[in-house]
């Protein structure tokens, strides 16, 4: 019941707990409408350790609660639907790396590229892009990155909503 979400949440999750609280965490999500109702569950159940859950699961929120629906709504004919949407998602992540590799004039590598792009599609915001690019690269190649893509954001952003959909 819990396979598709789960491999989203064990990728989020793997490091810093047990297979058994990703199966809680999942019917936490299944059980909140808002991300507020998520806290407050997760601080019910994990205590101390609600926060830091809850701050990894925040910006995936909405990709998470999206994948449980679809999956609950699953019917056989359904499955091939997904089939060829997971197709055309990569498409679309593939356009999307393509755009960025384009704007940063190849000067990223594959694994660079592959986190400015999980930036773009978690970030809902510019503000909340230069934080990730300067975490992730320091704050001299961070700002060099972000301020090449700061004036496609839109269109990249529009971009990555595709590919969560």
């Amino acid at each position: 019941m819990y396979h598709t979400k789960n491999n989203d949440l064990q990728s989020i999750l793997a490091n810093i707990c047990s297979e058994e609280q990703i199966e809680e965490i999942s019917k936490l999500i299944a059980e909140s409408n808002t991300k507020e109702e998520l806290h407050n569950s997760l601080a019910k159940v994990y205590k101390k350790q609600a926060t830091d859950f809850y701050k990894l699961l925040r910006p995936r929120y909405l990709r998470l609660k999206g994948l449980q629906e679809s999956e609950n709504t699953c019917t056989a004919d359904e499955d091939k639907t997904m089939t060829a949407q997971k197709t055309e998602k990569v498409v679309y992540h593939d356009v999307l790396s393509v755009k960025l590799d384009e704007l940063l004039d190849g000067k990223c590598n594959k694994d660079e590229l592959a986190l400015i792009r999980e930036a773009v599609i978690d970030a809902t915001t510019k503000q909340q892009l230069y934080i990730r690019m300067v975490k992730e690269f320091k704050k001299e190649k961070g700002c060099d990155i972000y301020n090449k893509i700061k004036p496609e954001y839109v269109s990249l952003h529009k971009l990555a909503s595709e590919i969560i959909k």
